[in-house]
């Protein structure tokens, strides 16, 4: 189901959705013979709306990056990204709001990156870049891990995701991953990211912590652990090994 029932999602074009949820995506629901969805919270959810119990949870799988990628990252003054598509649910305009207005925030850099999905809300965010707050264009499978990889931490805010493919592409990318408290990564170690409340107090707080040099340092550290977790929890032969089961293959 990919999120298109999590709360978000369904706020955007509100009666289009309702209607066809009502006429023929309800039924498909409660009479398919097994329903896959990515995390325990979009189960949460998808239980609202139908009454089928064959539902199984399986993450996405990614292919492990190779040791180079894995390299400590010699930046001596901490880098911040955001990378995501440019759309309403991503909640860039909240972060970008925050970052500009911080008397702290506002001396660190921010980079945008992002396939711009919404024009309009696109629009409302270019007056606020600013020297230290750019949109760097897009990515693509041929520059993503080399331009993920110069950056040190991702800031996450989207509002809604049913399990948020980006932060797993950062954590193989080695980033720090600070993610809005409500998405479905509970369980991500604490060594590799943080779950927080994406408001003024809360980002001040935990990037000034990361800025400093044994915090940076510890996080490159971590990486050589970072790689066994990936593989261990989200590397396509575990992924690949769970659909085969419930296909009976």
């Amino acid at each position: 189901t990919h999120g298109m029932l999590m709360p978000h999602a369904l706020k955007i074009k509100k009666l289009k959705k309702k209607i066809a949820l009502l006429i023929y995506q309800k039924k498909i629901l409660d009479y398919c013979d097994k329903i896959i969805v990515n995390s325990n919270l979009e189960k949460k959810f998808l239980k609202k709306f139908s009454t089928n119990k064959k539902i199984s949870i399986i993450p996405h799988g990614i292919n492990i990056n190779k040791k180079n990628f894995f390299k400590k990252n010699n930046n001596k003054k901490i880098k911040f990204l955001f990378y995501s598509r440019i759309h309403p649910i991503k909640g860039l305009l909240e972060l970008i709001n925050i970052w500009s207005k911080s008397k702290t925030l506002k001396k660190m850099d921010l980079h945008i990156y992002g396939n711009i999905e919404d024009q309009t809300y696109f629009n409302k965010i270019k007056p606020l870049f600013k020297n230290n707050i750019k949109y760097l264009g897009s990515l693509n499978s041929k520059n993503k891990y080399r331009l993920l990889k110069k950056y040190n931490v991702l800031i996450y805010p989207s509002y809604s995701e049913n399990f948020g493919i980006i932060i797993l592409e950062a954590l193989n990318a080695g980033l720090y991953v600070l993610i809005r408290k409500n998405l479905p990564w509970k369980n991500l170690n604490s060594k590799f990211g943080k779950l927080i409340n994406i408001n003024k107090n809360s980002l001040e707080k935990n990037i000034i912590l990361l800025s400093k040099q044994s915090k940076l340092k510890k996080i490159n550290d971590e990486r050589k652990y970072l790689r066994n977790y990936l593989i261990g929890n989200f590397g396509w032969k575990k992924i690949s090994n769970l659909y085969l089961k419930i296909y009976n293959i």
